[in-house]
């Protein structure tokens, strides 16, 4: 998939639905004219790439039904043209963004990750220490 980036008119990415396994390559950012990118229902894996905060006219990324981990990159609120996000059923942890536009998403585009928290998915969080989040309840994105 490191060949992606190679596509430098590409606009919409639609490779949802097949049995794609693998790591999201960090070259999908090298695709500036990218508005869609949708690699929902796949094996892939590992983080999500930081390079993807990098793509100011994005404003669809489905990842859902994947076995990605990690975090959401708090950067990505900043992607002002965002307008739809689905992170749901993966094995992502930590603290939802809750500035910029996140805090507009509905909760389910996070269902599926119990170890995602944020205030208004219902997950109040507390700051233990710079950069260490922990619950404050039970309540976590399910």
């Amino acid at each position: 998939m490191a060949e992606i980036g190679r596509l430098q008119q590409l606009s919409n990415m639609d490779f949802s639905n097949n049995r794609f396994s693998g790591s999201i390559a960090p070259e999908i950012s090298q695709c500036k004219l990218l508005t869609l990118v949708d690699l929902s229902r796949n094996e892939l894996f590992g983080e999500i790439p930081p390079e993807i905060m990098g793509m100011r006219i994005l404003n669809y990324l489905n990842l859902s039904r994947n076995h990605l981990v990690g975090s959401i990159h708090a950067s990505i609120s900043t992607m002002q043209s965002l307008t739809f996000v689905d992170f749901s059923y993966n094995n992502l942890s930590g603290l939802v963004p809750g500035t910029g536009q996140f805090s507009c998403f509905n909760s389910t585009s996070f269902i599926g990750n119990s170890d995602l928290c944020g205030p208004y998915l219902g997950s109040p969080v507390m700051t233990v220490g710079e950069g260490e989040v922990r619950v404050t309840s039970e309540r976590r994105v399910r």
